[in-house]
């Protein structure tokens, strides 16, 4: 790799880590700043709908789960 090809990459990885630490200061503020209310409104109707269409499941499948676990550290 030419010297100018590294400089150029360590470049643009120092821009990610950069835009990196905006992205997720810009990610926190938006959650600080979350109105839940509205969300929890937004998301009504479609947890209604699932509700109404997906049949409910006797169990979690937790307990299957385990038992393929088990049998893989067999």
């Amino acid at each position: 790799m030419k010297e100018r090809e590294k400089a150029d990459m360590l470049e643009w990885i120092r821009g990610w880590e950069k835009a990196g630490a905006v992205m997720e200061q810009t990610r926190r503020h938006e959650l600080d700043h979350v109105d839940v209310q509205h969300a929890i409104e937004s998301l009504d109707d479609a947890f209604e709908s699932a509700l109404l269409h997906s049949p409910v499941r006797p169990a979690s499948g937790l307990i299957e789960l385990q038992a393929w676990f088990a049998r893989a550290r067999q």
